[in-house]
C-alpha cells in the first residue's frame, strides 16, 4: 500500500507538475489546439486545475472518447425498447442508467419495474443466464478497445456453455478508424491519445495518425504528470514540425500492446459498420461477431436507426471539439447532472459533467459539493513506472 501511495503522489508532485507546465509554456509560443480524445483526460485536466498553470496559447478540446457519449441516439432508444419487454433481463454497466433516451432513462424504467441489472463485469450476465433459464438475458456492450477483451471473453464462454437464453447488444466502438474519419475533414494541431486504449492496442496502432494525416500524437496516462508529459511531447513536435507518435505512458503502454487481449478481440470480432453520435455511420468503426458467435447478436429494427438526438442537446458537437459546454445555452441551466439533456452531462467521462463539477476560475457560479455529487475512481497506480529526472 505504501509503495502504491508513493507512486501515486509522485505522479502528482507539485514541483514536477510546475516544472513541466513551465516547459510547456516556453514551448508554446503561438496558438495551439490539442484534442484530448479521452473523457478521463478531460476530467483529470479539470479536476487537478492544470489549465490554471498553462499558457492561454494552449487550448484543449474534447474528442469522441466517451463510450456512452458517442453511442447513437437510435441505439439508446433500442436498448430501452428491449428493457421494456417483460421477458427480458437487461444487463448493463452503471454509467448507462441515467443517459436520457427519447422517452426517459433506464433508471426510470427500472423504478417502474423493468428487470435491469447493473454489473461491474459482463461475465456476470452469464451467471444470471445460468441461474434464470426462463429469462432472456441481454448484455449491453458499450465501450472501446479497453472493454472489448472482456466482452470477447464473455462471448467465448457463453459459446462454450451453449447458452440459449443469452444475447448481446454489441455497441463496442473502434476508436482509431473513427479518428481517421474525423480528421480527414478537420484536424487539431495535436492529439493526446488515450492511455487505456493504447494499453490494449499498443503504441504502433496510433502511428497512422501522424504518418497519414500529419497530426502530432502522444499517448498519455491520467495523472497530472502523465498528462503534462504528453502535452510537452506535443509542444516539442509542433515546435520542430516533426509529427510522430510518442509514448508518455511507458510504465503501462508497450509498442504492440497486450497480445492476449488483441488475439481474443481478433478471434471474436471483425470490423463492422457502426453508428456514432455526431459522425453518423462509419464503415469500419464498430465490431461484428465472427462465425458461430453471431447467434448471440441482436440487431435493431430499421426504424430505430433513424431516430434523432434531443434537439436541445449539443453533445454531438461537444464530443467532436466543435463546441465547449459553456457555448450551450442550456448548460448549468436546464441541463445539469440531476436533469441531463444528453449523455455528456451524465457519464463520468462526459465533458459537460467535467465542466459542471470543475468550472473555470472566471465562472462566478455556485459550485455543488462534488464529494456528494460525484464519485471518481482512479485506476490503481503502477509502481514500476519511471519518472523523468527532476533536474
Amino acid at each position: 500500500m505504501n509503495n502504491h501511495w508513493q507512486s501515486l503522489t509522485s505522479y502528482r508532485s507539485p514541483e514536477l507538475v510546475q516544472q513541466l507546465a513551465d516547459a510547456i509554456n516556453n514551448a508554446c509560443q503561438g496558438r495551439v489546439k490539442i484534442m484530448q480524445v479521452c473523457g478521463t483526460h478531460t476530467w483529470s485536466y479539470r479536476r487537478h486545475g492544470l489549465a490554471t498553470l498553462l499558457t492561454q496559447n494552449l487550448s484543449l478540446v474534447a474528442g469522441p472518447g466517451c463510450p456512452v457519449c458517442v453511442t447513437d441516439q437510435g441505439d439508446l432508444d433500442w436498448i430501452m425498447d428491449l428493457a421494456g419487454e417483460k421477458q427480458n433481463t437487461l444487463v448493463t454497466f452503471g454509467d448507462l442508467m441515467r443517459v436520457p433516451g427519447s422517452n426517459g432513462s433506464l433508471a426510470e424504467m427500472q423504478s417502474r419495474g423493468a428487470d435491469i441489472r447493473v454489473v461491474l463485469s459482463p461475465l456476470k450476465a452469464l451467471d444470471i443466464a445460468l441461474a434464470e433459464p426462463s429469462r432472456r438475458v441481454i448484455l449491453v456492450a458499450i465501450g472501446f478497445e479497453t472493454t472489448a477483451p472482456v466482452v470477447a471473453a464473455t462471448l467465448q464462454h457463453a459459446h462454450r456453455l451453449c447458452l440459449t437464453n443469452f444475447s448481446i447488444v454489441l455497441l463496442l466502438k473502434r476508436l482509431i478508424p473513427a479518428l481517421r474519419y474525423l480528421f480527414a475533414r478537420e484536424r487539431p494541431d495535436g492529439l493526446l491519445c488515450p492511455g487505456h486504449v493504447a494499453t490494449v492496442v499498443g503504441k504502433q496502432a496510433f502511428a497512422c495518425l501522424p504518418q497519414e494525416l500529419g497530426i502530432p500524437s502522444a499517448i498519455a496516462g491520467f495523472e497530472p504528470v502523465d498528462m503534462l508529459l504528453g502535452l510537452l511531447d506535443l509542444a516539442h513536435q509542433l515546435k520542430t514540425a516533426n509529427a510522430k507518435i510518442t509514448n508518455a505512458y511507458p510504465r503501462v503502454v508497450t509498442e504492440q500492446g497486450n497480445p492476449i487481449a488483441r488475439s481474443l478481440i481478433e478471434a471474436t470480432f471483425e470490423p463492422a459498420p457502426s453508428q456514432w453520435r455526431g459522425l453518423g455511420e462509419l464503415p469500419t468503426a464498430g465490431y461484428g461477431l465472427r462465425g458461430a458467435l453471431q447467434r448471440f447478436g441482436l440487431n435493431p429494427a430499421a426504424v430505430l436507426l433513424s431516430k434523432a438526438a434531443n434537439g436541445q442537446c449539443l453533445c454531438h458537437l461537444v464530443i467532436l471539439g466543435k463546441h465547449t459546454p459553456q457555448a450551450c445555452p442550456r448548460f448549468r441551466k436546464n441541463c445539469t447532472p440531476e436533469n441531463p439533456l444528453g449523455p455528456c452531462m451524465v457519464s463520468e467521462e462526459g465533458t459537460c459533467a467535467a465542466h459542471y463539477y470543475y468550472p473555470d476560475l472566471d465562472e462566478s457560479l455556485e459550485i455543488p459539493d462534488t464529494e456528494s455529487e460525484v464519485t471518481l475512481q482512479l485506476p490503481p497506480p503502477v509502481t514500476d513506472g519511471k519518472l523523468p529526472n527532476k533536474k
